[in-house]
């Protein structure tokens, strides 16, 4: 839950521009081949945006996989440990990546896109990063994980599809991921106390 409100605090839309989001974090990404300091790709070299969507449909077993250009999101996605968590974060990216793609009245340039190379590479170091505190100044660092896999089984290829998001629905998204959770919380906690009362009441009455 602590992941997803931390995501919230990224993907806060900028009304002045439509591709970006509110706050820029300063993100790097360390690499043995430099000094450590090498900064995220240039977005317009690229040709994606913060709040794009690339769809894999060969990863998960053929189950299909969305993931975040953003270098800062997408990262945080990579470490959620729940399978409820992840799920919930994929069944609403997959409802963005679907609806556009199903909705008639949608602009033909906004079609899913194969990825380029370049964008293959870039996608493959985000879901192989895990992201890190700088304990120095504060900033969102991105480590690639040295010799462990991806948390999640899926290596971008250019096959991938790239759509273009929207910062509104993305972060009406990840509410209602965060409310999901939420809700998900309650109810284990509900069930693990009713469990131990249970288990209190049982042992009082073999002690009487």
């Amino acid at each position: 839950l602590g992941i997803v409100r931390k995501i919230l605090t990224i993907v806060k839309c900028d009304p002045k521009k439509k591709a970006a989001f509110v706050q820029a974090h300063d993100v790097v990404v360390d690499d043995d081949d430099d000094d450590g300091d090498a900064e995220d790709d240039d977005d317009e070299n690229l040709g994606m945006d913060d709040h794009d969507l690339v769809e894999c449909a060969h990863c998960m077993g053929g189950s299909g996989f969305v993931m975040m250009k953003d270098s800062d999101v997408q990262p945080l996605l990579n470490s959620l440990e729940s399978d409820v968590a992840r799920g919930y974060v994929q069944e609403q990216l997959k409802s963005i990546v679907h609806d556009d793609t199903e909705d008639e009245t949608s602009d033909s340039d906004d079609e899913p896109v194969a990825l380029t190379e370049e964008q293959v590479s870039h996608m493959t170091a985000i879901m192989r990063a895990t992201p890190k505190k700088d304990a120095k100044n504060g900033t969102l660092k991105v480590q690639p994980m040295p010799v462990a896999p991806s948390p999640v089984d899926c290596t971008p290829t250019s096959s991938c599809k790239l759509t273009k998001g929207s910062c509104g629905r993305l972060r009406d998204r990840f509410l209602l991921v965060e409310g999901g959770i939420s809700d998900r919380l309650d109810e284990l906690t509900a069930q693990l106390s009713k469990l131990e009362n249970y288990c209190e009441q049982t042992d009082k009455s073999l002690v009487g």
